[in-house]
Order: structure tokens, then sequence, then C-alpha cells
């Protein structure tokens, strides 16, 4: 093990060792898993790591307790010496896991049947886990489903704001042609031009939706001919 690997696995155990409803099943707060994954976000922080990557280096953690612990009491059990073999150096950081193991002052028939408890008890907490992280998965796909809905939404309304700005620029454009051609036109035959742009311009502003768009680009085609055969 690397020396900054074991700084990391220390840091985590000690931050984990802090909040006793992570590891201490007579907490009153150990099946409150609200609280659970508050602690273990709060951990995430301080470690710069995923909530998820943290449990799991935990729980890799726990199990390195659980064999070194069973090899010590195979070692006691047999007479063996400690130093035929190196022991884990994160055993003694990681010991206040014994205060929550029931303690076995014999070896009888009941081992298997306890280990087996042990075991099962595990799988239980690990199925909780798994199924704690694949609902945070499926909330945290639906918060990006809903953001990529509001930004489509966004994006598709100001398309729309756009286009009717567009629209209203250019009918700015053909009302200002509309008057430099009414001037034009006035000069010379100024009572009866007058009556028929006043026309225009009323027909303009009764109609609505799709009949002023049409009626729009109507005049606007006209009035472009006109201009372009005036500068020929």
């Amino acid at each position: 093990m690397s020396e900054e690997a074991k700084q990391g696995d220390e840091l985590l155990i000690s931050l984990v060792r802090s909040y006793e409803h992570l590891w201490d099943k007579n907490n009153e707060n150990y099946k409150d898993h609200q609280m659970k994954e508050t602690s273990w976000s709060e951990i995430a922080s301080a470690m710069d790591m995923t909530s998820h990557n943290c449990q799991s280096r935990w729980k890799r953690l726990r199990g390195y307790f659980s064999k070194e612990r069973k090899k010590r009491g195979d070692e006691a059990r047999s007479g063996s010496k400690g130093e035929v073999r190196k022991p884990w150096p994160l055993y003694k950081v990681i010991n206040f896991l014994e205060e929550t193991m029931h303690r076995r002052r014999t070896y009888s028939s009941f081992k298997e049947k306890d280990d087996l408890e042990n075991k099962n008890s595990e799988e239980e907490e690990e199925k909780e886990e798994e199924k704690k992280s694949k609902k945070q998965k499926i909330n945290e796909a639906n918060k990006s489903r809903c953001i990529i809905k509001e930004e489509h939404s966004y994006k598709k309304t100001k398309g729309k704001c756009n286009e009717s700005s567009e629209m209203l620029k250019a009918f700015s454009t053909v009302s200002s042609s509309i008057q430099k051609i009414n001037e034009k036109i006035l000069n010379k035959e100024e009572s009866r031009d007058e009556a028929l742009c006043k026309m225009i311009l009323r027909e303009l502003q009764e109609s609505t939706g799709s009949k002023k768009k049409t009626l729009r680009k109507k005049l606007l085609k006209v009035i472009v001919e006109n201009l372009e055969s005036d500068s020929e």
C-alpha cells in the first residue's frame, strides 16, 4: 500500500468514525437512510470524491478489517505468533468497529451459523445500498431530462421572440417605405392617393394573424418591385 493511499484510507476511516449511525447498528439513527445520505455527502465533500466511491472504499476497508480480525482469532486459537505474517497496518485505526461485533469467546458448532448470519446481514445492507444508489441515479436522470426539456422550451420561446422581433423590424421598414412612396405620390395625386394609403393602413391595422402576415408580404413585394423599378 502506498503512503498516499494509506493516508487517504486513514482519513476516510476517521471521518466515518465521527458518524456513528453509519457503522453502529445500535445507534438510533442507523436506519435513517436520509440522514445516511447526507452524512456520506459530507464525507465525500471532505474527501473530494463521490459519495458512491466513498461508500465502496469504506466497504473494502470494512472487509479488510473482518479478514484481519479472523486471522488474528485463528492465530490466537492455534497459538501461532503474529510475526509470521505482516499485519494489516490500518487494523488499529479501524478497530473501533470491534464495539459493534459479537466477540466470540468459544469456537463451537455455532461458528458457521454466526458467519452465515453476518454474511446475510451484509448482503442485505449491500442490496439496500444498491437500491438507494439506483434510485439516486434515476432521480438524477429525471432531473437531467427536466433541465434539457426546460432548455429546449426556452430556446423555442426565444426563437419565437426573435421571429416576432424580425417581423416588427420588417413591418417598420415597410411602413417607412410606404410613407416615402406616399410622399412621392402625394406630390402628384395627393387627394386620390391619400385615400388609398389610408385604406391600406386601416386594412393592416384591422387585420390579425396570418391574414395580416400575408397582406404585409404582398405589400412588401409590390413596394420592392416599385423601388427596383424606380432605381432603374
